[in-house]
């Protein structure tokens, strides 16, 4: 079994050359609007790499932009998930700087806040300098010591990702990868009474969301493998449109020379 993406997300992957810079990690408390799901029990013989007792993908839109929460509690069950001690946070210092909630190890009934002492190291990759493109962003990476098989890995972390250039208007995705690890996964979009969405989903999506007047939410418990439909070649005429900011299930990875038909993409853009 893999890692799925949205996990992944936490891991170290990238490559090219770093420049040290000032450490621009905030630490503090979460945000009211990413309330943290429920853990979800451990089976007695769980299998795969990981169990992950809560993920929580939260979306906010304020008067001040948007903001993403990430948080999860993952139990290592195999060596090869070890990797998730290896943190990589990603930002556009533009947008703001990232703020980091907790970083815990939980052992045996025991909790080491691994946070309390973690110093980051803040480095500036620049993946397209051969081709004269600079895009500033900055990368904070931070190896987690001592972390086991059985071990349960709990991180928080709320990034800021306005960007300038559309203005008041904000844009983006929700989804949940093809092959989710077993566990509990949460996505979410909340917004200010001033910032109300234009929000459109795929069918699946639409069958499970839970709305209210500032919020939607989608739940998983044990999501199933989802198997994409048979490739039918299509042209490019005929090709639906891909836009941003939906919230669906993500179909298999495109193959490199016939991608298989992938269910239109709408999009969700908040009001000025």
């Amino acid at each position: 079994m893999r890692i799925p993406v949205s996990i992944a997300l936490a891991v170290l992957i990238a490559h090219g050359p770093a420049h040290a810079q000032k450490d621009q990690i905030q630490r503090g408390p979460a945000p009211a609007w990413a309330v943290p799901s429920e853990l979800m029990p451990v089976p007695e013989n769980p299998g795969g790499l990981v169990f992950v007792r809560r993920q929580d993908a939260l979306i906010h839109l304020g008067d001040k932009g948007q903001a993403q929460y990430l948080g999860y509690r993952i139990r290592i069950l195999h060596p090869n998930a070890l990797q998730l001690g290896n943190l990589s946070i990603g930002w556009n210092p533009m947008s703001g700087k990232p703020t980091v909630h907790a970083i815990k190890i939980h052992r045996a009934g025991e909790t080491i806040d691994v946070l309390a002492k973690a110093s980051f190291e803040i480095l500036r990759r620049e993946d397209q300098l051969e081709a004269a493109q600079i895009d500033g962003n900055l990368t904070a990476v931070l190896r987690v010591a001592d972390l086991r098989v059985g071990d349960e890995l709990e991180f928080g972390l709320t990034i800021p990702t306005n960007d300038p250039t559309l203005g008041n208007n904000s844009a983006g995705l929700l989804l949940l990868g093809p092959d989710p690890a077993p566990g509990r996964f949460r996505l979410g979009l909340s917004w200010d009474k001033s910032r109300n969405p234009n929000l459109k989903m795929t069918r699946d999506m639409t069958d499970i969301a839970q709305k209210s007047e500032r919020n939607v939410e989608f739940r998983f418990d044990n999501p199933a493998l989802l198997i994409p439909p048979p490739y039918r070649a299509t042209s490019r005429r005929s090709t639906p449109r891909r836009r941003r900011f939906p919230a669906h299930r993500r179909s298999s990875a495109r193959r490199a020379a016939s991608p298989p038909r992938m269910p239109t993409r709408s999009t969700a853009r908040a009001r000025r």
